[in-house]
């Protein structure tokens, strides 16, 4: 059984009660968990999604403002970039990589996610309204039909 530590329930709380904005960087180790029995890290995830149950719940109901950024880190700048001869030319090709998928180059990178939105709502409104009877996956090893009810969406 898993135990998540009263004090990160407790500060979760506190920032729920103050309505306080929230700013999470996360830089990923790919392999950090590597060699660690999955039903562990299945059990870990499953009790501190319960214990901080209270803030998913706040999160998705748009409670607070929140916004969630990626970190380059040298572990998965390595794995993105193996080519690259040194850990700072891959460092910096990942940020530069971040950087392009936020449209943090743009002259208005508003205007340009404001774009992006618009043009992903126009190709899911299309596809919604092709109202599919199923989904056919191909790929190597794979051959997958997902059925889907109808009028879904």
């Amino acid at each position: 059984m898993v135990n998540v530590p009263d004090y990160l329930v407790e500060k979760s709380n506190y920032f729920l009660e103050k309505s306080a904005s929230r700013l999470f960087v996360r830089s990923s180790d790919p392999n950090a968990f590597a060699g660690v029995d999955s039903k562990r890290l299945s059990e870990a995830t499953k009790a501190t999604a319960i214990a901080l149950e209270k803030q998913r719940a706040a999160s998705q109901a748009n409670k607070f403002s929140w916004n969630l950024v990626a970190a380059s880190s040298p572990e998965w700048a390595a794995m993105v970039f193996p080519d690259l001869a040194t850990e700072e030319e891959q460092v910096d090709a990942l940020w530069d990589a971040i950087f392009r998928m936020n449209r943090i180059y743009e002259e208005d990178s508003i205007k340009a996610w404001d774009d992006h939105q618009a043009k992903l709502e126009a190709k899911a409104k299309l596809l919604n309204d092709y109202q599919f009877d199923a989904l056919h996956y191909t790929a190597p090893g794979t051959d997958l039909t997902l059925g889907m009810p109808e009028n879904h969406l």
